[in-house]
């Protein structure tokens, strides 16, 4: 593993998803993606902004009830090529936390709560956290609602239709960049179901999330503590900054 390999690991978990998994990955081999409804690459109205979008898209945010659920998540690039498809299943309760754990095509666990973030690597035997102040400005800490202030510097449009509602943030061009802050996000509520989140980090690459089998769940403060298992390796990002 190179110097570089644990931060470039926990910013592509800390991107996907809210989170990030994959957007700063290598350069992928190509692989069509098929045509699907799904997709939702149109929408039936045209993109509105102003005041009260902006505020439409918090209540969103803080509307969301605490649940578990499976995602499938890709990245495309600028194409529209899929690479580095993986799925799994996750935690997440606004206040709390996130608990997102990917099942193939390898094991991999990011556990995100109001301290910081754990990437628990079990191949590697290596943990590598992360403090909360690293983390402003990721997609991961907005759904979580960890902190949302960096949303000053993006302009939120929305479109609509009967059963879909879709948010797409972009990044004044003024901006100042932070590190983790995707150049242009997107959340998608199908029937009042938050379902889809896409990323894109600036390159013309992006990582789209897919949401799947949610269900409402009682979650507690200990459903996102992250304990290190006997014997693995723990590397602190933030320890020597």
């Amino acid at each position: 593993m190179t110097g570089d390999a644990p931060l470039d690991a926990l910013r592509r978990a800390l991107l996907g998803v809210l989170l990030g998994l994959g957007a700063f990955g290598p350069l992928f081999a190509l692989a069509a993606p098929p045509a699907a409804p799904e997709d939702l690459t149109e929408a039936a109205q045209p993109w509105a902004s102003g005041p009260s979008v902006h505020a439409r898209f918090l209540d969103r945010l803080h509307t969301l009830e605490p649940l578990r659920g499976r995602f499938e998540q890709h990245v495309e690039d600028g194409y529209g090529q899929r690479f580095d498809q993986r799925e799994g299943h996750f935690a997440l309760a606004p206040s709390l936390g996130l608990n997102w754990v990917t099942e193939s095509p390898f094991e991999e666990q990011l556990v995100l709560n109001g301290e910081g973030a754990w990437l628990w690597d079990p191949a590697l035997q290596q943990a590598f956290r992360r403090p909360l102040a690293d983390l402003a400005g990721t997609p991961a800490t907005l759904l979580v609602g960890l902190g949302e202030a960096w949303l000053e510097d993006y302009t939120v449009e929305t479109q609509a239709s009967d059963a879909l509602e879709r948010f797409r943030l972009q990044r004044a061009a003024e901006a100042e960049l932070r590190p983790g802050a995707p150049a242009q996000l997107e959340l998608v509520w199908i029937e009042g179901t938050l379902s889809l989140i896409s990323v894109e980090e600036g390159t013309g690459q992006r990582l789209v999330l897919r949401l799947r089998a949610l269900a409402p769940a009682v979650l507690s403060p200990s459903d996102f503590v992250f304990e290190p298992p006997e014997g693995t390796e723990v590397i602190d990002e933030g320890a020597a900054e």
